[in-house]
């Protein structure tokens, strides 16, 4: 592997006689020498290579195509390291410069701290990652609870003294990302003790939710490729056909309505019930149950529900799929959707001298090539009743039991919080944050009798004035970016009371495609 290492610098060392400003070339270098432990060497070529790129970027949106001189690297290479010795020393930066870095060159950056292992800078770089990568939200959030967690325990046990300073920084890390410095969050009557146990509780909720939310994406993960299920009603064909608007081409787009129209009239209030069991609010609740819950509350979550219960009959699934079908597909006259999801491959946006040389070089985990980025299919957890947490150790196996104990972990840690909600300055700030936290986890947490679904969930959180609907119907709905989330159409599944399959097969065939395979259900029902 050294040899390796060094063979790859040598490499980039030729390709920067051929090109010597391409950034490029400095971050891959910069990175070898990470993983050759040269890290003083590392430092000054990630931070020219982020120089270089601010600099191209900035040639590019002004159409200037000159060669880029020296002083002008040497100016920008200085604001650079200004701006992560300000990361590296415990700040957040205030100025907007890595906001023109391209996701290569915060991957470059994020590879060099986590080598230096400083958890204050990976956490402020966890906010550049999210502005590139929205569909990948929920693994970097947990990510940058994790690092503010470290930090903030590290720093504690080496600088005890300033233990309230340090918690303000998490707050400000936590809460506002850097767009507000406030430098206090706490108000002057609060102690130091209460002051420490809020964050810790805070920490622990949003640990938690993410956690819970990163183990929905990966049970998901495991129906990538495969065929999942969407029971619908017969009108649904007509829509994917465009039946009204014959000369328009049809190309098949899922859609994700507003969560406002869900068929449980119960949707999403699961985890707020059990916030405030009984209509008995926690003292000084900081969300208000009637605000959250109300159906006059415009929701930003827009949910399209699939399943991976077979529409045709199989000796293992026919129990499940039968009350899917009167459900959902009007009493089997309807029809269910065959989707296959698939995240396509993001291509890496290299380019070292024009050369190849470089490839099969392994750069392990966050390489500069690119971050994984997420898709937003989740798997619905049901409520384990009759859960005592006493016993979870007999269930180290049952991922049931270890997410109702995460659910329990998120309602105890916003029971303390509330508790302890009257020391907050802006109380606002912590209400944001934790409804951010948890707006998705409600639409994940369903009674446990809905289990027979096996219900999968692409989830998108969008503002209404991005929604679009149709004439003549109110209901709110989005379509996926094919970029980061692909929904396929793959079969049609006519249910058996479904009149009419023949006229609809060769209209099918003639506006979505051959591809697209039509049959009928063989579960017998009257």
């Amino acid at each position: 592997m050294i040899g390796e290492t060094k063979k790859a610098v040598e490499i980039c060392n030729e390709g920067m006689k051929l090109s010597e400003k391409d950034p490029v070339l400095w971050l891959i270098r910069g990175i070898l020498y990470c993983k050759s432990k040269k890290l003083s060497l590392a430092r000054k070529d990630i931070i020219r290579g982020l120089a270089m790129r601010i600099l191209v970027t900035k040639k590019l949106n002004s159409s200037i195509a000159n060669e880029i001189d020296e002083s002008s690297i040497n100016s920008i290479e200085k604001t650079v390291e200004k701006y992560v010795d300000e990361m590296e020393n415990g700040n957040i930066p205030e100025s907007d410069l890595f906001e023109q870095l391209d996701m290569n060159s915060i991957a470059a950056l994020n590879f060099f701290e986590e080598r230096t292992k400083n958890y204050f800078a990976k956490a402020c770089i966890c906010n550049y990652r999210l502005q590139r990568e929205p569909f990948n939200e929920d693994d970097i959030l947990n990510e940058k609870i994790q690092y503010i967690k470290k930090w903030r325990e590290n720093w504690r046990n080496q600088n005890e003294k300033d233990a309230v300073e340090i918690d303000n920084k998490t707050l400000e890390l936590l809460l506002t990302s850097g767009e507000n410095k406030i430098h206090n969050f706490f108000v002057k009557t609060a102690n130091d003790e209460h002051k420490s146990n809020a964050v810790s509780f805070l920490i622990q909720l949003l640990e938690n939710s993410y956690s819970f939310l990163n183990a929905s994406l990966r049970e998901a993960n495991k129906e990538l490729g495969e065929t999942l299920y969407q029971y619908t009603s017969a009108s649904t064909l007509g829509k994917i056909c465009s039946l009204s608007d014959p000369e328009n081409e049809s190309k098949f787009a899922l859609r994700l309505y507003n969560a406002s129209y869900m068929n449980d009239p119960e949707e999403g209030h699961l985890l707020l019930k059990n916030f405030f069991e009984n209509n008995k609010e926690p003292k000084d609740s900081i969300i208000d149950y009637e605000e959250w819950a109300s159906p006059t509350t415009v929701s930003d979550v827009y949910i399209s529900s699939l399943t991976n219960s077979n529409p045709v009959y199989d000796a293992n699934t026919s129990s499940k799929s039968m009350p899917l079908w009167n459900s959902y597909a009007d009493n089997h006259t309807g029809v269910a959707l065959g989707i296959t999801v698939k995240i396509p491959l993001q291509k890496p946006t290299r380019n070292v001298a024009k050369s190849n040389q470089l490839d099969g070089i392994d750069m392990e985990k966050q390489s500069p090539d690119t971050f994984p980025i997420h898709h937003n299919l989740y798997k619905v957890f049901y409520k384990k009743d009759n859960y005592d947490g006493n016993n979870a150790s007999e269930s180290v196996n049952d991922n049931k039991s270890n997410m109702q104990e995460t659910i329990d972990n998120i309602e105890s840690s916003y029971e303390n919080i509330c508790n302890l909600s009257d020391i907050f300055k802006d109380i606002e700030l912590v209400k944001t944050c934790i409804y951010t936290a948890l707006e998705k986890i409600r639409y994940l947490y369903k009674e446990s009798y809905y289990e027979y679904e096996s219900e999968y969930r692409i989830i998108r959180e969008t503002n209404v004035e991005s929604a679009q609907y149709e004439k003549g119907n109110p209901r709110l709905f989005v379509t996926l970016d094919k970029s980061t989330v692909n929904a396929s159409l793959k079969e049609i599944i006519f249910g058996s009371k479904f009149e009419g399959a023949y006229l609809w097969t060769p209209l099918i065939s003639k506006k979505l495609g051959k591809g697209v395979k039509c049959r009928k259900s063989n579960l017998a029902y009257r």
